[in-house]
């Protein structure tokens, strides 16, 4: 029996200083957690956009190197001339559809305008009636430039 109770030590109450310096060193600790956290999700975030960025890369060099090769097989040309030929073709691609969708793509703007025309004096009108709405309205620097050009205009 007395063994059992020679082998417990009898723990002494924890004085303030200490209980205050392991306080201390526990929230040193949380808060550099904390930070290392936020430091290491911020770089994993800005990691995945370049190795996305590196992905497209490569993929986008597979393609130019496939159609070069594509080229290459109906015409023999050297590879730097394949691969001009290739990057040639697709901006002329580009700026062919850019043209073909041109008209739609200028209706399309014109009408998104003239809504943005109507939205605007709707709320004009709705500002002069109601002061509750002239003064979000005022409250909102790029709504009120908006609105004060508008007035301008017409």
């Amino acid at each position: 029996m007395e063994d059992k109770e020679s082998n417990q030590e009898v723990s002494e109450p924890v004085s303030q200083e200490t209980y205050r310096r392991q306080s201390a060193i526990s929230v040193t600790q949380a808060t550099v957690t904390v930070v290392a956290l936020i430091v290491l999700g911020t770089v994993f975030v800005v990691a995945s956009e370049i190795v996305l960025t590196l992905f497209l890369g490569v993929v986008f060099a597979v393609f130019l190197k496939r159609l070069a090769l594509l080229i290459d097989s109906a015409i023999p040309l050297p590879a730097g001339w394949s691969i001009a030929v290739v990057v040639g073709a697709l901006l002329l691609l580009a700026a062919g559809a850019s043209t073909l969708f041109y008209v739609q793509i200028d209706q399309q703007l014109t009408a998104a305008n003239a809504q943005i025309d109507a939205g605007v004096a709707r709320l004009q009108d709705l500002a002069q009636r109601s002061p509750t709405v002239r003064s979000v309205v005022s409250s909102i620097p790029f709504l009120s430039e908006t609105i004060q050009a508008h007035d301008g205009n017409t």
